[in-house]
């Protein structure tokens, strides 16, 4: 009887151990998944991410990794798989509505990606592109004030890409701020020197304005870059 108890404390003994060494295996796996998350070796972080899920690893945060490593090589719907999984796991993190949003929003659901955008910003996600395209959610959905919030939030995170600015202005435009708009598009001009639609936003900045001499000199330079229709040389 002795011999017998003596011989399961020692099984029990050894599985625990086993499965303690088992645990921190792949809780190392799962940092240098991490690390090569972080680095851009994305295709590597994807086997060792597969792995674990493979192995039933406890932390289901590793779907959202995963879906990361496939948004960024473009595997949209791999990703989209992945977020979903992360969700009926009952994950609740700033980088699995960050994501997913940004999916939707590349599958022109503005709406959804509007509001998967802005749940993961409550939650501090502060990606620029994230910030940008929630800006262009919401300037889709007719939302102008937000749309601007959200371009001053996505240029104090630093994204300085010419079409943010002009987009801005474009939002600023259908708020009647006309002329916090013209200096919009002076900043996506000084981006991009051949950004025409800029200029033709600003032209009829200026138009609205009924400043007719900057106007006409906008439609001026529209006409002499080919840039033309009747509605140009007719506000000209």
């Amino acid at each position: 009887m002795i011999n017998r108890l003596i011989f399961f404390t020692a099984v029990i003994l050894i599985s625990i151990h086993t499965r303690a060494q088992e645990a921190n295996q792949m809780a190392e796996l799962y940092q240098k998944a991490n690390d090569k998350l972080e680095s851009g070796d994305y295709r590597s972080a994807i086997l060792d991410y597969s792995q674990l899920i493979n192995s039933k690893f406890d932390d289901k945060e590793v779907y959202v990794k995963r879906g990361i490593a496939n948004y960024q090589l473009k595997n949209y719907n791999e990703a989209k798989s992945d977020f979903n999984d992360a969700n009926k796991a009952k994950v609740n993190s700033s980088e699995l509505f960050g994501y997913l949003g940004l999916i939707k929003y590349q599958e022109n659901d503005f709406q959804g990606a509007a509001s998967d955008l802005e749940r993961a910003v409550s939650q501090g996600f502060k990606e620029p592109t994230a910030l940008y395209n929630l800006g262009n959610a919401k300037f889709r959905l007719e939302s102008y004030q937000d749309a601007v919030k959200y371009y001053d939030q996505a240029e104090s995170a630093g994204y300085s890409e010419a079409p943010l600015f002009n987009n801005r202005g474009k939002a600023k435009s259908s708020l009647n701020d006309f002329s916090s708009a013209i200096s919009d598009y002076e900043k996506a001009l000084q981006k991009d020197c051949n950004y025409d639609k800029a200029l033709e936003n600003k032209a009829a900045a200026y138009y609205e304005l009924k400043d007719w001499e900057n106007a006409a000199n906008d439609y001026d330079a529209l006409i002499k870059k080919g840039k033309v229709d009747a509605e140009n040389y007719a506000k000209k």
